[in-house]
């Protein structure tokens, strides 16, 4: 207990130090947490101005405002905002430059993982960088995890020098965290990871969702569980979709203590699932989202619109980041009135063409997985052809005869009755570059 308590300590000091003004824009979100309705938008609103403001400082922004007439003094209401175009990740590439304020700010370029195709980079402004870690402060709290808690994060991990591992090293020792690389885990070292870390020692588990699920699959084939007393108090999943199949693997091994949360590399702390498990809140403070159908009508399901409010040196206005999200119609048994995301559906490029015109989100495999009951620790839908699917699996034995039929039925049944199905057992399904595995994915 001294221990910890000294761990603790050092951690909340070193985070003083690097991050000091995130500790005040904490205190405001204890206030904003509770917000109503009618105040959330007004929040909103006064932050979007503040946006437009800024944002005819930024060449990009000057250029368009005068090609479509627009005025931001104008912008009475979110529907004067709508009238600004949708930015698109291709017009980010080719107006790099174009895209960042000349006002003199500080700032640090951020480099996304190319889930959708090529990568891009922005730049985030230094107050845009703390409301974000603010807000992962507030979502480690919700969990009931402080700073200094014995954390084990399975994170990727790119080539760094020799005095960036030293400066990481220190930090993550004084941080209490303890690192393993999400690109290295496979089934030769995925036992090894458990033994040789002694998962039950930490408090919090963090890291992309499919090696979480990894993780307590190895450990239900040891037939471990953990007792109610364990030190764990939570688990949670980012950087790429949780499946419903990782989360119900999750929860079955660890308990109910597995907390999803999204972002993009352009606009991290998007939302956070609190404790009563209903969705995900998006963190209204620092984004505004919309959702839009394949005809560009608002939805409560389709193409993910969202603002950056707080990153004035580099605005993101209505840009559509490539994912498709749900939204929920009910509000939350905790209380808060903020958005609730139901479903993070996936890439807006996760999709099957069947041999019959149809065309499939990746979303559907995802549910059909878990119709199936089909015995797998990782699977993959690769359309190889035009009229082709191979269901790559790992699983300690093979799938069932039943599971096969049933997922090769509801297959043909969506894409076409001539389509192939065919299943091949693999030892692991490699990550992609940017160390996310994919659910579906075309080769054709």
């Amino acid at each position: 207990m001294i221990v910890d308590s000294i761990r603790s300590s050092i951690a909340k000091w070193l985070y003083q130090c690097l991050h000091g003004e995130v500790a005040n824009i904490c205190r405001e979100l204890e206030v904003t947490d509770f917000l109503t309705k009618e105040q959330i938008e007004q929040y909103q609103f006064r932050k979007l101005k503040r946006l437009l403001y800024y944002s005819n400082y930024v060449p990009y922004y000057r250029e368009l405002y005068n090609a479509y007439g627009i005025q931001t003094d104008d912008i009475k209401d979110f529907s004067d905002y709508k009238k600004i175009p949708i930015l698109t990740k291709s017009a980010i590439r080719l107006n790099q430059d174009k895209l960042i304020s000349v006002l003199k700010m500080k700032s640090k370029a951020v480099r996304t993982s190319g889930s959708t195709g090529e990568p891009i980079t922005i730049l985030k402004d230094i107050n845009s960088r703390n409301i974000e870690l603010a807000l992962v402060r507030r979502f480690e709290k919700l969990m009931g995890i402080e700073l200094g808690d014995k954390t084990l994060s399975i994170w990727g991990g790119l080539e760094m020098s020799t005095r960036g591992k030293i400066v990481k090293k220190i930090k993550n020792y004084l941080y209490n965290r303890e690192l393993f690389n999400n690109y290295d885990i496979n089934t030769n070292n995925i036992d090894r990871l458990i033994v040789n870390h002694g998962v039950n020692k930490y408090k919090y588990i963090r890291g992309y969702a499919t090696s979480l699920a990894l993780i307590a699959q190895a450990l239900r084939r040891k037939d471990r569980k953990f007792c109610p007393y364990s030190n764990l108090k939570a688990i949670s999943a980012s950087v790429e979709k949780l499946l419903s199949t990782d989360r119900q693997i999750i929860e079955d091994v660890f308990g109910k203590i597995l907390y999803d949360q999204y972002g993009c590399g352009e606009v991290n702390s998007i939302a956070f699932e609190c404790p009563h498990h209903n969705g995900l809140h998006h963190s209204f403070e620092h984004s505004y989202i919309e959702v839009l159908d394949l005809k560009g009508r608002e939805s409560d399901s389709g193409r993910l619109i969202i603002t950056n409010l707080d990153n004035l040196v580099f605005p993101l206005i209505r840009y559509e980041n490539g994912d498709l999200i749900n939204l929920s119609s009910q509000e939350c048994s905790c209380g808060r009135k903020s958005m609730l995301i139901s479903s993070i559906k996936g890439r807006t490029f996760d999709y099957i063409e069947g041999i019959n015109g149809s065309v499939v989100h990746g979303g559907f495999f995802d549910d059909l997985l878990l119709e199936s009951n089909a015995n797998v620790e990782q699977i993959q839908f690769v359309q190889d052809t035009a009229r082709s699917i191979c269901v790559r699996y790992v699983g300690g034995t093979d799938m069932s005869v039943d599971a096969m039929a049933f997922i090769e039925s509801k297959i043909k049944g969506q894409l076409g009755s001539e389509m192939q199905i065919h299943f091949r057992k693999v030892e692991f399904i490699n990550v992609e570059d940017n160390g996310k595995r994919k659910l579906v994915k075309k080769t054709l």
